[in-house]
């Protein structure tokens, strides 16, 4: 695995995309499916938040046998990163007219994303869509968006990656997760034409790194004791075994 440049392999992690951690992990894939010991046709690739656009993406292709989306994103992650980011700065106390600006200023930023060829002509019209935000906070954006993985992340339709998968799909969101929203994404693959061989569910009182907490509040993630509630576990074993066999 080298795109991202994990550990010592090649690469740059710093400039890294989700497509490339979707070649990345699609090579995992097939190394584990040329190891004798393993059956090629029970590997199931798991993800995570992000990892949940990369796992269909790096399924593409390939004969997995089924994916399991943790907190995966099912609406464009301009969706997803603007509802986090009014959700999270609500919970830390921001007034409205601050959460409106933070918004406009990511819609204006996707929008540049999009419109541009490539992402040296984005990059001005991304520093004109944050303009009007505090200097420090201009920064932060930037860092993220004026990025090869910012150019890569406005492009992807995680619904449309998800619905072309023909294997079963077990789909989980955290009820109080404020990252992923868990109503609006489970939403949209419910909504999805194809429903054969897909299980979405809600997991009430749960955040985004599927621990306990009814607030959902990231500042809380290093807080709690509990890695993970252990109805996950559970209910993707028993998933696994229906799937896969």
């Amino acid at each position: 695995m080298t795109n991202a440049g994990w550990a010592a392999a090649p690469g740059d992690f710093a400039t890294a995309t989700i497509s490339d951690f979707a070649r990345d992990a699609g090579a995992a894939f097939d190394a584990l499916a040329a190891r004798p010991e393993i059956d090629p046709a029970r590997i199931a690739i798991l993800g995570h938040s992000e990892g949940g656009l990369t796992a269909p993406l790096a399924a593409r292709g390939r004969k997995v046998a089924a994916l399991v989306l943790l907190a995966g994103p099912a609406v464009p992650m301009e969706q997803v990163l603007r509802h986090q980011t009014r959700v999270i700065a609500a919970l830390q106390g921001a007034p409205a007219d601050r959460i409106a600006a933070l918004d406009e200023a990511l819609a204006a930023s996707f929008a540049a994303l999009r419109a541009a060829p490539d992402l040296a002509a984005a990059r001005p019209r991304l520093t004109a869509a944050l303009a009007p935000l505090p200097p420090e906070v201009r920064r932060t954006y930037a860092a993220v968006l004026a990025t090869p993985w910012g150019f890569d992340a406005a492009r992807h339709d995680p619904l449309a990656l998800i619905g072309a998968f023909d294997g079963p799909v077990l789909a989980l969101y955290g009820g109080s997760d404020t990252q992923v929203d868990a109503t609006e994404n489970a939403a949209a693959l419910r909504d999805l034409a194809r429903t054969a061989g897909m299980q979405v569910d809600v997991m009430a009182g749960l955040n985004h790194l599927f621990q306990a907490d009814p607030t959902g509040d990231p500042q809380n993630y290093a807080r709690i004791a509990q890695t993970l509630a252990p109805e996950v576990p559970a209910r993707i074993v028993a998933f696994l075994r229906r799937a896969v066999g």
